[in-house]
């Protein structure tokens, strides 16, 4: 399938001069997450809301071009495992589609798990650990956590009991500013969100049970862009978003060499880091066992006192061979390098041997 087939052609844009109070009311309107910045009809970027939230600027004065960000464009041709794979890549929401620099498209996540053929993997198995806050907490609080954690959806709970969601679409409406708000926070300046309870802002999900089929679970993303599986005591215990449903098919389809999960709070920079050195990992592997290995790798993010801890547990394995290894630390990428160094010796132990 090519992308001129499911591209979304309702194209709702903003242009570079334009301030960022414009482009917060326009995502509102169409219950949106990004907007293409055009110039005439020139692709010039792209805009989206998380960053406008997590901004200290003034929306009302600032203009769009301070904020934009440069993504990789989709062509019309472009088949829909290459646009799932740039996706992926940009780690980003949406992509444009271009051709012969004018904007002729975009293409959503979600675009992408309604078009993906069905996936032969338990989509449950891949569900992160969601993080959560309470129905009395603040949307400053919200905004906080997410900002610091780089998410963009929060489970809301009440009394530890799961309640609903929300996101940085369902509280958007709370940060369009009077004439002299700010969206976000500048050096710990109050906003008067802090009076704000997140109880007003909740949204629909999709609640599964953790027994799920892969099926259910893609018509709920499809739906409601991400799936919260809650067990019988009303406990939220995982969250499925659009990116883990598609990094699950490449790695099935063995278009990838590794399976992250639980990694999607990881920004996009620490991200990019990582993926490069599990693919180091992976190519010391390949040069020792006769067929490329897979690597599987789970992360857990604790908060312990404000401060953050990361746990990895990988695993790695070709021709009925399979190592295992675990590696905790308060840095990402140190934890990243350390499990992948104690696969890495377990190797050439066995090398040894």
């Amino acid at each position: 399938m090519l992308v001129r087939e499911f591209m979304g052609t309702k194209l709702v844009t903003i242009s570079p001069e334009e301030t960022l109070s414009k482009a917060l009311s326009k995502m509102l309107a169409n219950e949106i997450h990004q907007l293409p910045v055009v110039e005439g009809e020139s692709l010039r970027g792209m805009i989206f809301l998380k960053d406008l939230v997590f901004s200290a600027r003034e929306i009302g004065l600032t203009k769009v071009k301070r904020v934009m960000r440069y993504v990789p464009s989709l062509k019309l041709n472009d088949n829909l495992v290459t646009a799932a794979r740039k996706l992926m890549e940009s780690g980003v929401r949406a992509l444009p589609v271009e051709e012969t620099g004018k904007l002729v498209g975009i293409v959503s996540e979600i675009d992408i798990i309604k078009n993906l053929r069905p996936i032969p993997v338990n989509l449950a198995h891949y569900a992160s650990k969601p993080v959560a806050i309470e129905v009395s907490d603040s949307i400053a609080k919200a905004i906080a956590i997410m900002r610091k954690r780089s998410i963009s959806r929060l489970v809301v709970n009440d009394n530890g009991k799961f309640l609903g969601m929300v996101d940085v679409l369902s509280i958007a409406s709370a940060l369009k500013p009077k004439e002299s708000m700010k969206v976000g926070f500048r050096g710990g300046e109050k906003t008067g969100l802090e009076q704000v309870k997140v109880e007003g802002f909740l949204r629909a999900t999709s609640v599964l049970s953790p027994k799920a089929s892969t099926d259910e679970i893609i018509r709920g993303l499809g739906r409601y862009g991400d799936v919260v599986l809650v067990n019988d005591e009303k406990k939220a215990i995982g969250i499925i978003t659009p990116k883990q449903a598609i990094s699950a098919y490449f790695f099935v389809e063995g278009n990838v060499d590794y399976q992250l999960i639980g990694f999607d709070e990881v920004p996009e920079s620490s991200l990019e880091i990582a993926r490069a050195i599990f693919g180091r990992t992976i190519g010391k592997f390949s040069r020792i066992w006769k067929r490329r290995p897979r690597l599987i790798a789970h992360l857990d993010i604790y908060d312990r006192g404000g401060r953050v801890k990361y746990s990895i547990h990988a695993s790695i394995s070709s021709d009925g061979k399979r190592l295992y290894a675990r590696a905790v630390d308060w840095k990402f990428v140190r934890c990243v390098k350390e499990v992948c160094s104690k696969l890495e010796r377990q190797l050439e132990k066995k090398k040894r041997n």
